[in-house]
């Protein structure tokens, strides 16, 4: 993740915060926290923050809202939990939009 290997390369943290999405994952009331509504305006967590994983590529207390899109990973399948996923096919790349 490149907020990991940026990091001797940045000193405020902040940084990683998109100005408008500054309310994180970790922050939301329990079965709540992998909701696909309403997210815009979400950060992802706090690792290790109120049972937000610590992902293999980050560490304990990173956050922030930045991050490449599914468009860029291009998934195959129908992902159920994900509606824009279930409605295109679950492969966005070819979509003619």
């Amino acid at each position: 993740m490149w907020m990991v290997v940026m990091k001797p390369y940045y000193n405020n943290d902040t940084i990683r915060l998109c100005p408008v999405a500054t309310k994180t994952r970790d922050s939301l009331p329990a079965g709540q926290m992998w909701t696909m509504t309403g997210t815009t305006m979400l950060a992802w967590g706090i690792m290790g923050t109120n049972n937000y994983p610590v992902m293999s590529w980050g560490f304990a207390g990173l956050e922030g809202s930045y991050g490449e899109n599914g468009w860029m990973h291009n998934p195959g399948g129908t992902v159920a939990t994900d509606p824009i996923m279930a409605c295109t096919g679950g492969n966005w790349e070819r979509q003619p939009w």
